[in-house]
């Protein structure tokens, strides 16, 4: 699930999460609307945090099977993108 679905399906639900991981609301708005790029550490805790409900490859689609090679072919897991 992207982290904009994830925010948006509970009113108040990005606060919770950006208070839980200890970052500054604005930045999860940011990550959400794909205005910044979620770093690496960040998007392994707010998979941890949303417990698997937006995965890394979610949140890092252009890169995350160079990050995370252990996930390629994994159930779930999305096509790797053409170079």
């Amino acid at each position: 699930m992207r982290l904009l679905t994830y925010t948006k399906l509970r009113y108040g639900r990005a606060a919770a999460l950006a208070d839980a991981l200890g970052y500054a609301r604005p930045l999860i708005s940011q990550w959400a609307h794909g205005v910044r790029s979620v770093p690496v550490m960040a998007a392994l805790e707010i998979e941890s945090q949303t417990q698997g409900e937006v995965m890394r490859w979610d949140l890092r689609p252009d890169d995350w099977y160079l990050i995370w090679p252990e996930l390629i072919n994994t159930a779930g897991a999305p096509a790797i993108p053409e170079q």
